[in-house]
């Protein structure tokens, strides 16, 4: 009795392995039916198509993400280069002049708006020509808080099945706190210092009374500390601290601006 038994389950195991095997021959069969299915239907030029457009999906989120942080990094280029991507009037002491030694009246102030899309430029072609890209192949839209980047071209990917080429439009889109009114706002205060202290008072002490009573103007409504030094008996150096924290510092942004303010006849 216990023999019989022993061999029924013998059996009943032998047979649920040949179950298995039978199952598992009938799904891969069925499996290969569907995959040379796929095939048919899905052929190599339609594969080749759909490998362009995923290498094209990771080139426009490379192209994004480099514009994103090319932006950021551009807001900082601009304040440690104190508002100039190239100074225009020159230096003092490496900090540029906001107005011409030569005619202090003449203000020498900076499109930042011009000066920002440069930085943006160089660095996001520094990130392009490492991915293998173009550089120099985007128009920049600049605007408070919004830069925009649109490629001159399309890319373009070969096809080698079928013979051609697979184009998307790329650029990039990046809303991000910028403040470039900051740096309006001090240029409309250095205009004023310069038009009412530069050349218009017979000693240095008239001078240095004009800037006091200018000086009272505050800034601090628009977020802006504005303090000076005098360099020397001409020279004047100002810094402006804002409440500003720009994306990736944990700095208040700020930079430094040289006045040359002399007496009359100087």
């Amino acid at each position: 009795m216990k023999i019989f038994k022993y061999k029924k389950a013998i059996d009943e195991g032998v047979l649920t392995v040949i179950v298995v095997i039978i199952v598992l021959v009938y799904l891969s069969t069925v499996l290969l039916a569907k995959i040379n299915t796929f095939k048919a239907v899905i052929g190599e030029e339609q594969i080749s198509i759909l490998n362009a457009a995923q290498e094209a999906q990771k080139t426009q989120l490379f192209v994004q993400l480099a514009g994103r942080y090319s932006v950021a990094k551009a807001i900082l280029d601009l304040a440690e280069n104190n508002g100039f991507y190239k100074p225009i009037c020159g230096k003092y002491n490496d900090i540029p002049y906001w107005n011409k030694v030569e005619e202090p009246k003449k203000l020498c102030f900076n499109n930042v708006y011009e000066s920002v899309q440069l930085f943006i430029l160089e660095r996001f072609n520094q990130l392009a020509e490492k991915k293998g890209l173009l550089k120099n192949h985007y128009e920049l839209f600049v605007e408070d808080n919004h830069v925009v980047g649109v490629a001159l071209k399309p890319y373009t990917l070969t096809l080698e099945k079928p013979n051609g080429a697979y184009s998307v439009p790329l650029g990039f889109d990046v809303l991000i706190k910028t403040r470039f009114d900051l740096y309006a706002s001090v240029q409309k205060y250095s205009e004023n210092l310069i038009k009412s202290c530069a050349g218009t008072k017979s000693s240095n002490a008239e001078r240095d009374e004009c800037i006091k009573n200018v000086f009272t103007e505050k800034l601090e409504e628009q977020g802006i500390s504005l303090i000076y030094e005098q360099a020397d008996s001409n020279n004047f150096l100002f810094t402006a601290i804002t409440n500003f924290k720009p994306a990736y510092s944990n700095n208040f942004l700020e930079w430094k601006l040289a006045l040359f303010l002399p007496v009359k006849n100087h």
